[in-house]
């Protein structure tokens, strides 16, 4: 796979968000080495200049850095109109930005809530929505939202986040379906816990059993992500465990299996 996977990515132009750490950067670095041209997107320009310069050094396509906070709705508006207007072509949308909140639901901020709800879904909807139409229009395109394995699982004290991750998977499914003869790939890349920041961000305490859990590492599941795309795959869960614990889950009874997730997340 790896010729076809090289010829899938070389010289395209591909949107990375959240690329300023973690799996985002990860994908960023392994698209860049597959030959196409990132356009790096976050709030941190220190972050995204360190990895514009990494890909320089690397020998691949000098990257775009964009600074937005996906969370302003008149910035990203501006953003997205500025790329669409662009000299450059969108062939792929990688939507990978994102949060967590490890917390009960009921004790958790209103305006965490909505922050989350946008990031994790209405984000990716949207930036869909906007250049996915002209990858349809040109007859080739790919899009890879990064959910979760929180989105096979209900999932207490994490339930919001669980809640908009099957979301995602459901609608990017749903979008595979819809786009199947048109040239334009959709892929959900389903990671479990891996080794980014997401923990510091999400208030994950060190107590919490999900915090001392084995963690995959970005680069790993970043390239199962891309692969996935390249192969046209719906779905794809990285990691023998993960699908070895999603396997489990489907024999165990479901009550069981949520009680066991609260087991995972919770801090008491």
């Amino acid at each position: 796979m790896g010729d076809a996977m090289t010829d899938f990515y070389r010289g395209k132009t591909a949107l990375v968000t959240g690329a300023s750490s973690g799996i985002g950067r990860a994908l960023a670095i392994e698209l860049g080495r597959l030959g196409a041209r990132c356009i790096l997107a976050a709030r941190r320009r220190d972050r995204l200049e360190s990895i514009a310069e990494a890909l320089k050094q690397a020998g691949a396509t000098e990257p775009l850095v964009t600074v937005v906070d996906l969370l302003d709705a008149s910035a990203r508006q501006a953003w997205i109109a500025k790329l669409q207007n662009g000299p450059t072509d969108l062939d792929l949308l990688i939507n990978n930005a994102g949060t967590g909140m490890n917390r009960r639901f009921l004790d958790s901020e209103p305006s965490r809530l909505d922050d989350l709800l946008s990031l994790d879904l209405e984000v990716p909807l949207e930036l869909t929505r906007a250049f996915a139409p002209a990858m349809v229009c040109r007859g080739f395109g790919g899009v890879l939202n990064v959910a979760s394995i929180a989105a096979f699982i209900a999932t207490p004290f994490h339930a919001h986040y669980s809640a908009t991750k099957a979301a995602l998977l459901h609608w990017s499914e749903a979008l595979t379906a819809e786009l199947a003869s048109s040239g334009v790939r959709v892929t959900a890349l389903c990671p479990g816990v891996t080794d980014t920041e997401f923990f510091e961000a999400g208030d994950y305490a060190m107590k919490s059993l999900i915090y001392r859990m084995p963690r995959a590492t970005p680069e790993s599941v970043a390239r199962a992500g891309l692969d996935a795309l390249a192969r046209g795959r719906a779905r794809v869960i990285p990691g023998w465990n993960n699908r070895a614990l999603l396997a489990l889950t489907k024999i165990l009874p479901t009550s069981w299996v949520t009680a066991g997730a609260g087991r995972a997340m919770s801090t008491d």
